[in-house]
């Protein structure tokens, strides 16, 4: 394999920018898996509860057309038990409770 010509010949300050870029891509791209909210690009999506809300289903209660990501925050009210449907096989889900 030839190395690229900025590596063999090119300056030192282009291969410092060069891998400046890269690395802020990545750093980018890795962002965006950890994005709280009810966004499609959402890590980890926040379900509001209210006293009538028992049940999440992890495939219609996140985004439309998408399932909900391994992080679901629970916010406002739970009371008793949340029944929970539609996990998908060898998937670890993590519920955070951030009700009241």
């Amino acid at each position: 394999l030839k190395s690229p010509e900025f590596v063999r010949g090119g300056s030192p300050a282009m291969a410092r920018l060069v891998v400046a870029v890269l690395f802020y891509c990545l750093g980018a791209a890795r962002a965006a898996k950890y994005i709280i909210g009810q966004t499609a690009n959402s890590g980890a999506y926040e379900v509001h509860f209210d006293d009538d809300k028992r049940t999440l289903d992890l495939a219609a209660d996140c985004h439309p057309g998408k399932i909900c990501p391994p992080v679901v925050v629970m916010s406002g009210r739970q009371v008793g038990t949340i029944d929970v449907s539609n996990c998908h096989e060898g998937v670890m889900y993590t519920f955070v409770n951030k009700g009241d």
